[in-house]
């Protein structure tokens, strides 16, 4: 009866399955200490950047075609904090599943994220599913800094997205991961908003649980003016 519900579309496929074998295998070596940057003996990126299953199951998370230019959308802060919560009815979980990031912010009420969806998806849901915000920039990040320290030539995009920084309502620029000049540019050509666990917190909001960035907005950073302190 298991096996009949399975084929007529009650349960994950076989290709699902192998592709949530491979993003908690992904998620797992990424899964490292995060008040420091990662050391590069700990991802080895010839692997991880050349296996066809992992371009697969992330095909919309990283690009490896060439050098050429790739177009990354830029998003607002309000944007991307709508997706900073649980799955509402109809929404997948983030792909890592019960090792996504939001399982490990407050122990005390751990929760699934839900995936994240650019603008361009939200109409026509991407097959292959995707990592959530938190498990975007962990991933980003963790490339990010054994691309720096490694000094590896890396084909492709480490982003799927950016993030709208220094202008009122956006992120500081303070909280950005930037690229700098010496390092490959195509490989992260906007800036993204690094990720910090202690820059979370868990509320909940209407019955559903919600992650709270702490201390990441422009206005955060802006000294009072001289006329505010008087």
């Amino acid at each position: 009866m298991t096996e009949e519900k399975e084929e007529a579309g009650g349960g994950p496929s076989d290709e699902e399955k192998k592709q949530s074998g491979i993003a908690l295998t992904v998620i797992r070596s990424l899964n490292t200490t995060q008040e420091a940057p990662a050391t590069p003996g700990e991802l080895d990126l010839d692997t991880i950047l050349s296996r066809m299953p992992y371009k697969e199951i992330l095909e919309n998370l990283f690009s490896r075609d060439s050098y050429e230019p790739h177009e990354v959308p830029v998003i607002a802060k309000a944007y991307e904090e709508a997706f900073l919560r649980e799955p509402m009815t109809g929404e997948r979980a983030c792909v890592a599943g019960d090792m996504c990031e939001a399982m490990h912010i407050d122990p005390t009420m751990p929760f699934m994220c839900v995936e994240f969806l650019l603008p361009n998806e939200t109409c026509s849901m991407p097959v292959t599913p995707q990592f959530c915000v938190l498990c975007s920039r962990k991933t980003t990040q963790k490339l990010f800094y054994d691309i720096l320290f490694t000094g590896k030539q890396v084909h492709g995009v480490i982003q799927r997205h950016g993030n709208i920084c220094g202008t009122p309502g956006e992120y500081a620029r303070e909280c950005m991961l930037v690229c700098p000049p010496s390092a490959p540019l195509h490989c992260m050509p906007v800036p993204i908003m690094s990720h910090q666990r202690n820059k979370y917190e868990v509320r909940v909001m209407n019955g559903v649980k919600h992650i709270v960035q702490l201390r990441v907005g422009y206005e955060d950073f802006q000294l009072p003016s001289t006329k505010d302190v008087a």
